[in-house]
């Protein structure tokens, strides 16, 4: 990708004292790219340096538009490159990856990441390290890759970028050629109007719809709430009527899956993660694209350095031997340990489905899944145990990680046999065909 708008506007960063500069932020006028009116109201472009396109990325984070606080990071960043004498390709590079969702959005960003398992699949400690010494396996990037000022405030996403045409020129312009650039790269879109711009445009450049993993909100300050539910922080009774609680733990609890399905290198099928819910599509890459964060998954077999559950429990031992074997059952990537704790252990299924088996009964075995009525349904005509849970009730904090189980309404099944352990896990990972 071109830097040629950098190149463009290197000098006059390099001749731009610090109070021009400032100026020049909050109100742009040498550093305006264009302008016009949508419904009545004045749109701004201005330049600041966010060209560089990282084509070797297995992970592209795409926000909206860099706000106020973004550019003047980057602008003050290139300037201090500049002025330090650093060619104008590395001043760009180090006003990129500073100034990519600086300020308060890039902790609620890296806590969302990290907790949809992303920075495990990515073999990290924590996703921050994209914005250090990982900072070549990220792009980041937005869909219009200028900041844009509505009336002289950050855009928010309104008027609508597709029904826009200036907008709509910018991103198809931008954007879509930077995704050109990253044919094999998962992209992850933050908050509903990015993942409808980049749908489009995936479709536009021959994107494959499975590498894009829909359903993050974005990690601005102004939506802390929606944040603070996708990260379990916030208890869903107590949000305010404008946040659907259950559409945003439903969101998590698909792209655990789905990110869970990347790092196995095993992608779900088309639709899996999306099903029942048509607001929200995630999905993972196709085996025909293969990325360079797929890695060999961890044995799940039960070594003798696991703590050994206690007290006997013959439907639980054959069980864990079930588990071990069947292919469309894996370790959730939420669960730090291997072998989860001596009490609790969790699973995905090929079909976005969480569970936990309880480890530690002596006579009945408890699974631990999501409470839904075609669930109930099907226990009941195989006659399998279970009690609901609901959401007011306390559970087991081992459980507290798994999406949705620390306040959603779960149902814990009662297998009293090996064959009725075995009907319910065809039950967990036949859902995308049946009760969801």
């Amino acid at each position: 990708m071109a830097q040629s708008l950098f190149s463009t506007f290197a000098p006059l960063l390099r001749s731009l004292n610090e109070a021009d500069l400032r100026a020049e932020i909050e109100h742009p006028r040498r550093l305006l790219i264009e302008t016009g009116k949508a419904r009545g109201k004045a749109i701004e472009i201005a330049y600041a340096p966010f060209d560089l396109v990282n084509t070797d990325a297995e992970i592209v984070i795409v926000g909206l538009t860099p706000g106020r606080q973004q550019m003047g990071d980057a602008l003050q960043a290139a300037r201090r490159s500049l002025l330090d004498g650093r060619s104008e390709a590395d001043a760009a590079a180090d006003a990129k990856i500073f100034a990519s969702f600086s300020g308060p959005m890039r902790a609620n960003l890296v806590a969302m990441l990290d907790e949809i398992g992303l920075a495990r699949s990515l073999g990290l400690a924590t996703t921050a390290s994209l914005w250090t010494e990982e900072a070549h396996r990220v792009h980041f990037t937005s869909i219009l890759r200028y900041p844009v000022f509505i009336d002289g405030e950050n855009y928010s996403g309104s008027p609508a970028p597709l029904k826009t045409p200036l907008l709509r020129s910018e991103l198809e312009k931008w954007c879509a050629a930077e995704m050109r650039a990253l044919p094999n790269a998962v992209f992850v879109p933050l908050g509903p109007v990015v993942a409808e711009a980049v749908g489009f445009l995936a479709k536009k450049v021959g994107i494959d719809e499975r590498q894009v993993l829909t359903g993050l909100p974005h990690p601005s300050g102004a939506n802390g709430e929606r944040v603070a539910v996708f990260l379990g922080r916030k208890v869903p009774e107590t949000v305010s009527s404008k946040v659907n609680a259950g559409k945003l733990l439903n969101a998590r609890h698909r792209l655990v899956a789905a990110v869970g399905a990347l790092s196995r290198g095993s992608p779900l099928p088309v639709g899996a993660c999306a099903a029942g819910t048509p607001d929200i599509q995630v999905s993972a890459v196709p085996e025909s694209r293969p990325l360079a964060l797929d890695r060999k998954p961890p044995s799940k077999e039960w070594s003798t350095k696991m703590p050994k559950p206690q007290p006997a429990n013959a439907t639980r031992d054959a069980l864990l031997a079930q588990l071990n074997s069947r292919a469309d059952i894996a370790v959730h990537p939420a669960q730090s340990r291997m072998h989860g704790t001596k009490y609790i252990s969790a699973f995905l299924t090929s079909a976005g489905v969480t569970f936990a088996v309880d480890k530690a009964a002596a006579s009945k075995q408890a699974i631990w899944f999501i409470d839904h009525p075609r669930l109930r349904s099907v226990l009941d005509e195989a006659s399998i145990t279970f009690k609901p849970y609901p959401p007011e009730r306390g559970r087991n904090s081992n459980l507290h990680k798994l999406p949705g189980f620390k306040h959603g309404a779960l149902i814990r099944a009662f297998p009293e046999t090996a064959k009725e352990a075995t009907q319910v896990l065809d039950l967990l990972c036949g859902s995308a065909a049946g009760w969801e």
